[in-house]
């Protein structure tokens, strides 16, 4: 019936609008909910993949981790990115929704900035992902270096991360 964002009450006073108890009756609203449970969800995820970076010895120095702690510790570390990514994507893009649902119909060119704000964050965030998971063939190659594989200049996974975030 109702759901919490998580939000600032005060921000989301604005015009009499009230985001803090969203009732599924408004299309906006749907939108905002679904994105922030995915947002979640992928945070949940995250801090699994977190944790379990940390079992195996992330937060140390490479320098005093065993050598068979070494390749654990990158690949828990590549997928803790990976949700990291869609996380922050996904906090972009419901953020756009709660600006979204506040402004006025009336603000046409604003509305249509927002959506088009919102393809670009989620198709750039797709792309860093994907970037993240075609780098190296095979994948293992990435954390592996005993493996024989094929990986992407470190310059295309800066270039994207600059794209991204910076």
């Amino acid at each position: 019936m109702s759901t919490s964002l998580g939000c600032s009450s005060s921000l989301y006073r604005i015009k009499g609008c009230d985001l803090l108890f969203i009732h599924y009756k408004h299309k906006a609203a749907q939108e905002i909910v679904v994105t922030y449970r995915a947002a979640n969800v992928i945070g949940l995820v995250g801090g699994s993949l977190l944790t379990k970076l940390v079992h195996s010895g992330g937060g140390k120095h490479i320098s005093c981790l065993p050598t068979g702690q070494i390749y654990p510790v990158l690949k828990w570390s590549l997928l803790a990115q990976v949700s990291n990514v869609l996380g922050i994507g996904l906090v972009k893009i419901s953020v756009c929704l709660c600006v979204l649902r506040l402004i006025d119909r009336a603000r046409r060119r604003l509305s249509q900035f927002l959506y088009a704000l919102i393809a670009i964050v989620a198709v750039s965030h797709l792309i860093q992902v994907l970037i993240f998971l075609v780098q190296c063939r095979p994948l293992n190659a990435l954390w592996n270096p005993k493996l024989k594989g094929t990986c992407f200049s470190h310059r295309v996974t800066y270039a994207a991360g600059y794209a991204n975030y910076g």
